[in-house]
């Protein structure tokens, strides 16, 4: 059997499907919190030319850099 690795899009290291993540290329929720029932769905149900291949290091990083940016939107710092 023949194993198959995956490249990150981000730092380019290859990983196994183990280790790497499906990201939405756009947040489903939007940083600014600002965003409908539509908008949502059509997010999530993107397409797959909404999503890429993270390893789970560049996923965490962009997932803590979105929730970052949630949190000033909240306290109303932008």
């Amino acid at each position: 059997m023949r194993r198959v690795h995956f490249q990150c899009i981000k730092c380019g290291s290859k990983n196994s499907r183990k280790t790497v993540a499906v990201d939405h290329k756009e947040p489903v929720v939007e940083v600014t919190g600002k965003a409908d029932f539509n908008t949502y769905i059509s997010r999530l149900f993107c397409g797959i030319k909404g999503l890429q291949i993270l390893c789970k290091v560049c996923h965490d990083a962009k997932s803590k850099e979105e929730n970052r940016q949630r949190r000033i939107h909240k306290k109303g710092k932008v």
